[in-house]
């Protein structure tokens, strides 16, 4: 989209390919060739360059660099047009190859920027916000190079119209692929387009699947296979004509990649804090949490929680920064990838059962709530003689894994909302997922889309600390504890 939208500006580009390592050489080399076809004087150069160096395309990155744009610069060999600066794009530095060699390459065009900032090239440099990424962008703010951020949000009204054009463009180019498999006039209809981009919602690689699974030639034409898709969209546990995985196997081959990276002793936070982003649709007071909080909840401290995700931010995961996590929650950048992990099929060996999830997470609840229990509270000096509603009020059996940073928030605060979120919780889990005490439990255990995995005498044992006439203990919107134990 930038590209064509910078057509006349626009030098050289280089789109990082899903297979195959790319080395800062190559890189330099194929921009060269570019320049080279669009300036002639560049061109005559190279030409120059390389009938005086048979070896010249075997040099080093740092050499190329000073060869390739440094000196055709002193030489002027590039019009200069302080209106017209010739635009270079690298798109998805990220993505490929060690964090050395990314490192070594952004480095390089950092120094070149540095030492030369009248040179007329504008480096575009687009990637996932890795770490080692981010902090070479940061040394770059500090040597105050002329340099913008900017942050692009996939769920951005610019970014659904991005996917939507996309869409658009891509569709009509495979009813021109298969003229008599799909229908002279307006295809698909507005409609039809509007659910698939409405699902994309902003998010290429699903887009991008979509249309490499209509686009097929075989199993049936375009038309059926994008009703198939519509079908899923509206029904995802549809399977009927085409098997799902023909469609999500794009989608899969971005996902799985990216959780084999993850180092196994990363796993049980990550399985933790994905799955309390899943479970959403299952306990939906865990929608508002922030990322601090939830991180509590867990027992994951702060930097646990971040060095686990870091693989994961950008390309699939919305993390807020540390100054912000008391506000803002963990979001997944697109709903096909929790569709992912929950099917083993797909998943295995990164699959998140949501039964574990809910056993977890009912047990670090009912963990919270026993820490705040009138009883822990009866060894407090400064508690006693005061009447039982402001006993429960005690925070001091609450352990805290991530500490307030910002001073509007205090310790205390912090564990009054865990227990909070944690005695409303509770309740509801058990009732509507442990079928061994919910009510009507055959048909609950047949409808949940999850079931508790808690052994009974765990749950009897929890409910025989439970004073049943202490309403705090059950959230503001209590579950009718006869409910729960008939």
């Amino acid at each position: 989209m930038l590209a064509g939208e910078l057509r006349r500006e626009l030098a050289a580009t280089f789109f990082f390919p899903k297979t195959g390592i790319c080395k800062s050489r190559r890189i330099f080399l194929t921009i060269a060739h570019q320049l080279a076809v669009r300036y002639p004087p560049y061109r005559s150069y190279l030409d120059d360059c390389m009938r005086m160096d048979p070896a010249f395309f075997d040099k080093t990155s740092e050499t190329l660099i000073q060869t390739l744009f440094i000196t055709p610069t002193f030489c002027n060999m590039f019009p200069i047009n302080p209106d017209h600066r010739h635009v270079i794009i690298i798109d998805g530095l990220g993505s490929q190859g060690s964090e050395q060699e990314q490192s070594k390459f952004l480095g390089l065009v950092c120094q070149f920027v540095l030492d030369h900032p009248t040179s007329p090239f504008v480096w575009i440099i687009s990637s996932r916000p890795e770490e080692h990424l981010c902090a070479k962008f940061s040394e770059i703010e500090r040597l105050h190079i002329c340099y913008k951020e900017v942050e692009l949000d996939p769920n951005s009204e610019q970014a659904r119209e991005d996917v939507k054009k996309f869409l658009r463009d891509e569709f009509r180019r495979i009813q021109h692929r298969f003229p008599d498999a799909t229908p002279s006039g307006p295809w698909p209809t507005s409609n039809q387009l509007l659910k698939v981009a409405s699902s994309s919602s902003g998010f290429f690689p699903f887009a991008s699947a979509i249309l490499h699974f209509v686009g097929q030639s075989t199993l049936g034409g375009p038309v059926s296979r994008l009703n198939h898709v519509l079908t899923l969209l509206d029904n995802p546990e549809s399977t009927a004509v085409f098997p799902v995985g023909d469609l999500f196997r794009p989608l899969d081959s971005l996902y799985s990649p990216i959780m084999s990276e993850i180092p196994v002793t990363e796993l049980p936070a990550i399985r933790s804090l994905l799955g309390f982003c899943m479970s959403h649709s299952l306990v939906p007071a865990h929608e508002s949490v922030p990322f601090q909080l939830a991180c509590n909840i867990l027992n994951i401290k702060r930097h646990i929680a971040y060095s686990a995700l870091q693989s994961l931010r950008s390309s699939i995961l919305s993390l807020p920064p540390p100054s912000n996590a008391h506000n803002v929650r963990l979001q997944f950048v697109h709903g096909s990838f929790p569709d992912y992990l929950r099917n083993p099929q797909r998943s295995s060996p990164h699959t998140i059962s949501m039964d574990y999830t809910l056993a977890e997470l009912w047990r670090c609840h009912t963990r919270i709530v026993s820490q705040w229990l009138p009883s822990r509270c009866e060894s407090c000096p400064e508690l006693k003689g005061r009447p039982f509603t402001k006993r429960i009020l005690a925070t001091d059996g609450i352990k805290i894994f991530w500490a307030p940073e910002i001073q509007s928030q205090t310790a205390r605060e912090l564990k009054e909302k865990m227990f909070e979120k944690a005695s409303s919780c509770w309740p509801i889990i058990l009732h509507r997922y442990c079928h061994q005490w919910c009510s009507n439990s055959c048909q609950q255990k047949s409808q949940s889309q999850a079931l508790l995995d808690v052994p009974s005498f765990e749950v009897i044992e929890f409910l025989k600390q439970i004073d049943f006439g202490c309403p705090a203990l059950f959230g503001k919107d209590p579950v009718h504890m006869l409910n729960v134990l008939r």
